[in-house]
């Protein structure tokens, strides 16, 4: 048996992009399934209404000795339907709510940020906010280092040192 030879084909790989995850929007999903659930819901009340014969042309539909229009198993899980609904739209209103507290932490953190221009250093120097000591504790320490008779603000960079160690 003669050996055949076989050439060997180099393949190139193109690399595989993955297309990114969409952002889903906690809102808008809620906003979904409460539509869903309320269309679920709807259908329930149709059913009713055609067994009773009111909606136009249904007068043949409509079961004998029915009054009520809905079953007992329909109006249990009408009732099911109608909490599943309510339960929706407090996670809708808790996820809101978060949103709001959130956004305003955002605000808060971005108004006590230090204020620099994008790509402009003048060169010039900017004062830090200390937010170490408040007001009322940095009056309480120089009334102090007074009457120790010592520098106040030795006393208080001294403060700051020792509560940056414990």
């Amino acid at each position: 048996m003669p050996e055949e030879k076989t050439e060997v084909v180099p393949v190139v790989v193109e690399p595989v992009t993955v297309p990114a995850e969409p952002v889903i929007d906690p809102l808008a999903a809620k906003d979904e399934e409460i539509a869903k659930l309320t269309e679920e819901r709807d259908n329930y009340k149709t059913v009713a209404l055609k067994r009773l014969g009111k909606l136009p042309g249904d007068a043949d539909f409509m079961e004998e000795g029915n009054t009520t229009g809905l079953t007992v198993e329909e109006q249990v899980k009408k009732a099911l339907v109608e909490r599943e609904i309510a339960r929706a739209e407090q996670e809708k209103e808790a996820i809101a709510k978060q949103a709001l507290k959130e956004n305003a932490e955002l605000r808060l953190a971005l108004k006590n940020r230090p204020q620099t221009g994008l790509g402009s250093d003048s060169g010039g120097s900017q004062e830090v906010k200390d937010n170490v000591f408040s007001i009322a504790q940095l009056e309480a320490m120089k009334q102090r280092a007074t009457r120790l008779k010592i520098d106040p603000q030795v006393y208080i960079e001294n403060a700051k040192k020792n509560l940056a160690r414990k």
